[in-house]
């Protein structure tokens, strides 16, 4: 993939959401109605339109699933283009850290052209459940993707503005319930572990629970300083 998907189909999705709208209100104010007195017509208006409901509700999942995996395999592309040096700057390189790196900016280009089209396209379910699939699909990217690096201090500051950045980006769609509550806090709470004194890795293990230790261990070990006695006496606790 070469190029961003094209999403700009996403607009035709308003006229089938219309059209299923309509079709249902039209059903249940009008056709059920005068065919009230006759059960059997009721009966079949009411088994063709559900069968026909169904079958648009169903090209309309089918869209929006494809428009998702194409939308996160293009995320997965933007993350692709982080250079090892973004987490290991120069310690006097203190403009590294004074905007986004590269591969964040343009990653927060992509999903907000995206989100944008996705809310002038759908509304209300549709909507929200469609932004928070692409939040959970975000965050599972970005998570897999701060394994594959090495941190400095100045290195571990950078990443935590790029995960904010991704966090602010999700906080401003209208996921509703459909998106659990801080959804995106744990990319924030991830990125500090590069950050905090041994003091504060050693509370933050201590707050964690069976599987999450190990999780949180596998991300400790990203960091630059994780051969310093005091780094390893506090893994070695846990």
């Amino acid at each position: 993939m070469k190029t961003p998907p094209d999403v700009t189909h996403l607009p035709a999705l308003h006229i089938l959401t219309t059209i299923l709208h309509l079709l249902q209100t039209t059903t249940s104010t009008i056709l059920l109605p005068l065919a009230a007195p006759n059960v059997t017509i009721r009966r079949e208006i009411d088994k063709s339109v559900n069968a026909t409901m169904a079958t648009l509700e169903s090209k309309l999942s089918n869209v929006l699933n494809l428009t998702l995996t194409a939308t996160l395999n293009w995320v997965s592309k933007c993350l692709g283009q982080q250079k090892k040096t973004d987490f290991r700057p120069k310690d006097d390189d203190l403009m590294a850290a004074s905007s986004d790196t590269l591969a964040c900016q343009a990653v927060c280009h992509f999903l907000t052209r995206v989100a944008t089209q996705a809310t002038g396209a759908l509304s209300g379910r549709n909507l929200s459940l469609f932004l928070a699939e692409l939040a959970r699909g975000l965050r599972a990217l970005v998570l897999a993707h701060l394994l594959k690096f090495t941190y400095s201090q100045l290195g571990g500051i950078i990443a935590s503005k790029d995960v904010q950045r991704y966090a602010e980006i999700v906080q401003g769609w209208p996921t509703d319930d459909d998106l659990e509550h801080n959804a995106m806090e744990v990319l924030i709470d991830v990125s500090q572990l590069f950050i905090i004194k041994p003091d504060g890795l050693k509370a933050r293990l201590a707050q964690a629970q069976g599987s999450d230790v190990a999780e949180l261990k596998a991300f400790i070990l990203r960091r630059e300083d994780v051969a310093s006695v005091e780094v390893q006496v506090v893994l070695g606790a846990f």
